[in-house]
Formats: structure tokens, C-alpha cells, sequence
């Protein structure tokens, strides 16, 4: 007997996942299911117990959160990656922390055995997943990195990239400066360093990147 019948089959008897069962909570059998077709071996047994059988990550899943952890935190250990269909985004919850909107301007991204969030003050911290018991995720295991301000320019401005500043404009921006268009078409450098783009934060160059 493999080692992926027999996992498979061990899952049955802790969770009551049934082969007899027709269908799944999200309307298909697991014979009609290739989220898990990439796996092998024990990986298999668990992410087709879990998002095959089980749906877990789906309203209508067919056991409760507790069973769906203990297969996502066996899964991470087998694989260092995610259940596919069960993302851990809930867990910042868990550990008292919030879902970052976004953290594109953190230097280092997180990797595959870290989770990102924040405690709602504006930083971001990762958390490290093979360290965090799944059942009750503890902030100790999160470590604060360095991001830079997720900033737009001021409401009458355009947000232009680096990349996007016309190599005519002789001037470049300072680092803590984000590069904006103003209403009259002109370009225009915003000082981010406070941690706000704000109209007095922004100086005016002599570059016309629009209009006449």
C-alpha cells in the first residue's frame, strides 16, 4: 500500500472524509479536481484530503478550521509551501495582527515559509510559519522589515514611476522624493520622509512633461 493511500486513508478516519462521499462542498468530485495535480507522495495525500475532499477554504467546506490547519501545517512541513487552495492570510488575524493591503515597497519580499503582516500601524512585520504552531499563531514569531512609504502624489498630481521621468528633465529625484505631475503638466518632486505626500511637500521643477 503507498505511503499516499495510506495518509489518505489515515485523513479518512480523523476528519470522516469518506470515499463514498458523491460530491464535495464546491460541487465537484475529487476525480473532477486538478488543484493537486502538481503534488506527489505524501503532498498529494494531503492537499487532495484537503482541498479535494475536504474543500477547505471554501464557505461550504466540509469539516471545521481546526481540521484544515492540521492539514495545511503538514502540508508546510512536507512541502514549505501552502495548501494551494487554503492561503494563510486568516492566521495574521489569528496571532492579533491585520492583512497588510500591501507591502510592494518592502526591499526584501517575504519567502515561502514566511507570512506578511501588520500590527495596523502602518509597518509590516513576516512572520515565520515553521516556528508558528498553526493552532495558536503568537506575534513573537514576526519580525518587523524595512519598507518604504506606500505613497500616491497629492490629488491634483499624476504618480510617475522613476523609470518614467523624461530623460530630458536634467534633474532627478533625492531618494525620499516621489515624482508627480502637477495640473499645469509640469514635473514635480514630492518629499515622502515625513510619510506623507502632501502638496507643501513638493517643490517644482522646470521639466513640461505635458500639455503645451
Amino acid at each position: 500500500m503507498s505511503s499516499t493511500f495510506r495518509a489518505f486513508l489515515a485523513l479518512g478516519a480523523v476528519f470522516g472524509v469518506s470515499a463514498a462521499v458523491a460530491s464535495t462542498p464546491d460541487g465537484s468530485t475529487p476525480s473532477r479536481e486538478t488543484v493537486c495535480d502538481g503534488e506527489t507522495g505524501a503532498a498529494y495525500g494531503w492537499c487532495t484530503a484537503a482541498c479535494e475532499a475536504i474543500d477547505c477554504g471554501d464557505p461550504n467546506q466540509h469539516a471545521n478550521d481546526r481540521a484544515c490547519d492540521n492539514l495545511q501545517g503538514k502540508f508546510l512541513a512536507k512541502t514549505g509551501r501552502d495548501l494551494p487552495c487554503l492561503p494563510l492570510d486568516y492566521a495574521c488575524e489569528d496571532a492579533g495582527l491585520q492583512v497588510p493591503e500591501d507591502y510592494s515597497s518592502c526591499e526584501l519580499q517575504p519567502t515561502d515559509n514566511q507570512l506578511a503582516c501588520t500590527p495596523g500601524d502602518g509597518s509590516i512585520v513576516y512572520c515565520e510559519l515553521e516556528a508558528w504552531d498553526l493552532y495558536e499563531p503568537s506575534s513573537k514569531f514576526c519580525k518587523p522589515v524595512e519598507c518604504g512609504p506606500s505613497l500616491s502624489c497629492p490629488d491634483f498630481s499624476v504618480k510617475f514611476k522613476d523609470t518614467t521621468v523624461p530623460e530630458t528633465c536634467k534633474e532627478a529625484p533625492k531618494p525620499t522624493e516621489l515624482a508627480c505631475e502637477d495640473s499645469g503638466g509640469f514635473l514635480i518632486y514630492c518629499d515622502t520622509s515625513t510619510g506623507k505626500a502632501a502638496p507643501e511637500l513638493c517643490r517644482p521643477t522646470e521639466c513640461r512633461i505635458s500639455g503645451f
